[in-house]
């Protein structure tokens, strides 16, 4: 199985001068096929501009990344399909019910499995009948991610999966993730501020530093400090 995220020499600059604000380095890695990513490093480090990119949402200044065989700004339908994003900030049909933005969703979408949908709702406590617009904070976080997994993902990208989120409901979101591990062998990339929110789920970790690969290890190998 080929690797479904490769990163080629791969900056990103903000800004239209050549001096501009650098998010990425020309960064260089690949992700191995099956395996549970954790991606840290403090704000502004270049996890979001990664996550981004892999997903076609941002473009790399120069360099080339590749998302399931396909140049990361040539992703379209059918090549978004095999993958899962759940954003730090979603941006839903704030009108709609949970349920009506769930149907929304799968409707566009063939392989959506109804069955985990209902799992993930009952394990996470997410009240389908609720408007999206009043929803507590933790609460579009759980929709997130419930609408990033329920196709079965090939490539599963999870920007701060743990934040606004109760200890019990994180614990739950663990569990499943390790699930999702095992039952679909997915990939996983989740970004996180810290090592404690995803060492239960992953087993290498990379570490960003100013938009710089600082650490590219496996967990068991991650030093104490």
């Amino acid at each position: 199985m080929k690797s479904p995220l490769i990163m080629d020499n791969l900056p990103k600059r903000f800004g239209f001068r050549p001096g501009g604000r650098a998010a990425l380095n020309s960064l260089a890695r690949e992700i191995a096929p099956g395996r549970g990513v954790g991606l840290l490093g403090r704000n502004g480090a270049g996890k979001s501009a990664l996550l981004h990119i892999a997903c076609g949402l941002l473009l790399p200044s120069s360099g080339t990344g590749t998302t399931v065989e396909r140049p990361c700004g040539e992703l379209d339908a059918p090549e978004l399909s095999p993958i899962g994003f759940m954003p730090q900030e979603n941006a839903f049909l704030a009108w709609m019910t949970v349920r009506q933005q769930l149907d929304f969703t799968a409707n566009f979408d063939p392989a959506w499995d109804r069955a985990r949908e209902q799992r993930l709702l009952d394990d996470l406590e997410l009240d389908p009948t609720r408007r999206i617009a009043p929803l507590s904070v933790g609460d579009p976080r759980k929709l997130g991610l419930i609408l990033a997994v329920c196709h079965h993902p090939q490539l599963l990208l999870l920007e701060e999966p743990m934040s606004a989120l109760d200890p019990i409901v994180r614990t739950r979101l663990m569990a499943f993730v390790v699930d999702l591990l095992r039952e679909d062998g997915s990939t996983i990339v989740l970004s996180s501020h810290l090592l404690a929110d995803v060492e239960k789920i992953v087993d290498w970790v990379v570490v960003l530093d100013r938009g710089e690969l600082a650490l590219n290890s496996a967990l068991d190998d991650v030093p104490d400090t």
